[in-house]
């Protein structure tokens, strides 16, 4: 069971991340938005690339995070 306590930190750790870069897209599109609207798009080209790149990235990481989880708890199930 100290496994599985395990993977369920692990598990929740991610979540708590997940929703640190969700805010700091959001930030990042309040930011697009004022870009837009008072200073005439000069820096959209860099921050829609710095949003493209903070997303992708999370979701590269998440996708492996996720398989090794995954893994994880197959061999829990398979102990229990």
């Amino acid at each position: 069971m100290n496994n599985l306590r395990q993977i369920t930190d692990e598990a929740l750790d991610l979540i708590d991340a997940t929703t640190d870069h969700i805010g700091w897209l959001t930030a990042l599109m309040t930011a697009i938005r004022a870009d837009a609207q008072h200073n005439k798009g000069r820096d959209l080209e860099k921050l829609t690339g710095l949003g493209q790149y903070l997303s992708s990235d999370w979701d590269h990481y998440l996708d492996g995070q996720s398989k090794r989880l995954r893994g994880q708890l197959d061999v829990v199930e398979v102990s229990l």
